[in-house]
């Protein structure tokens, strides 16, 4: 074998070799990036798919329905709410209500469409809302349709329901007559001073009490001015002086018909004070107050310094209650308490107490529970 021939085998065994490893580098390169385009390819199919199911279950039309509460309020045995609707959003197909009485819910749904800028009054009976005498809050939602499917908006509105016809509804405001629904608040040029109702248990104005009657001589009088302490009971016996008017003096001198009670009947607001007089009577509870709701509109105001025993808490009905602010602020006025119950679950574990009105009123405050409709006063 010549030296020729001997370099044509030697570039045989090393020239091919490398080719081969070079062609076998590159295809594996190729396949690589073919495989990762086949697995972009899959993940991509995967995220779209949800992203179409959650643009059926998501749209943005729940997000342009503006319905807002006009009023709510108690008409004989049914509760009236007026729901209005401004312009945007698609098609509703109805309202749903949500009814708050302070523990519990209600859920009503009124398949009944609402055109844009309509508004519309829907009526509900006692059963519908859990007892027209415990209903506080309502709340409306819109319902309509997305993707075929039947979909309840977010909450758009929330409103405290009253316990009469609200101004416009059957009240003329104005007319030097303060009628249901107005208040020194919403109408004081009826319910402020000589307009004010006294007798209806809303103190308005510029009344210091209503204790629910235009009665005088039981501390409150016929025009809703504090009477004080009966003058009667001054604790002065005179045996000569037997018609004297006086209710009460403390009893006779021993051994003597006394011509009066030896108690004092005293005037609401007022107690005996155990020597023919009267004081004023002593707050029935006092406390600082430990939540309150619903927010921004508190009715609600619980504490643990609230009795935990449902028979003193529920005697609480009908009672009083007044507020106090460290730094001065907040509510001033002498409350009707409407309804207090007492939760024994261990999760709570307190008394509750409901004013008629919506107060201001805010953790931290000092409460007072008393009798008769001046608070102490």
């Amino acid at each position: 074998m010549n030296k020729r021939q001997k370099k044509r085998i030697f570039f045989s065994f090393n020239f091919y070799p490398k080719n081969q490893r070079g062609i076998s580098a590159v295809v594996t390169t190729l396949i690589i990036i073919l495989l990762a385009l086949v697995a972009i390819g899959i993940v991509w199919v995967v995220i779209r798919n949800i992203i179409s199911e959650g643009v059926e279950e998501i749209s943005f039309e729940r997000f342009y329905f503006d319905l807002s509460i006009k009023n709510a309020y108690i008409d004989s045995q049914d509760v009236k709410v007026g729901v209005r609707r401004s312009p945007g959003g698609g098609d509703l197909i109805g309202v749903e209500f949500i009814f708050y009485d302070g523990t519990n819910s209600f859920l009503i749904e009124k398949k009944i469409p609402l055109k844009e800028l309509e508004e519309r009054t829907f009526t509900f009976n006692s059963t519908e809302v859990g007892g027209i005498g415990k209903v506080e809050t309502v709340s409306i939602a819109p319902i309509y349709e997305s993707a075929g499917k039947e979909t309840i908006g977010d909450i758009t509105d929330t409103a405290e329901i009253r316990s009469s016809p609200p101004l416009g509804v059957g009240a003329v405001c104005g007319n030097s007559i303060c009628e249901s629904g107005e208040d020194s608040i919403n109408c004081p040029q009826d319910c402020s001073g000589a307009g004010a109702v006294c007798g209806n248990n809303i103190i308005e104005g510029t009344e210091q009490c209503d204790d629910g009657n235009t009665d005088s001589g039981d501390g409150c009088s016929s025009t809703c001015q504090s009477e004080g302490a009966p003058s009667s009971c001054d604790g002065a016996w005179d045996q000569s002086d037997i018609d004297d008017g006086n209710q009460c003096d403390g009893g006779g001198a021993p051994g003597n018909v006394p011509n009066c009670l030896a108690t004092c009947i005293c005037a609401a607001g007022y107690i005996a004070d155990g020597s023919g007089g009267c004081m004023i009577e002593p707050s029935l509870n006092t406390g600082t107050i430990d939540s309150v709701w619903p927010i921004g509109a508190g009715k609600y105001f619980d504490s643990n310094g609230l009795p935990k025993d449902s028979v003193i808490i529920n005697s609480y009905k009908g009672k009083y209650a007044n507020f106090s602010r460290t730094g001065g602020g907040g509510e001033t006025r002498c409350l009707w308490i409407s309804y207090a119950e007492y939760l024994s679950d261990p999760a709570y574990n307190k008394s509750y107490v409901r004013v008629e009105l919506v107060a201001s009123i805010m953790a931290g405050d000092v409460y007072e529970i008393w009798t008769s409709s001046i608070c102490g006063a």
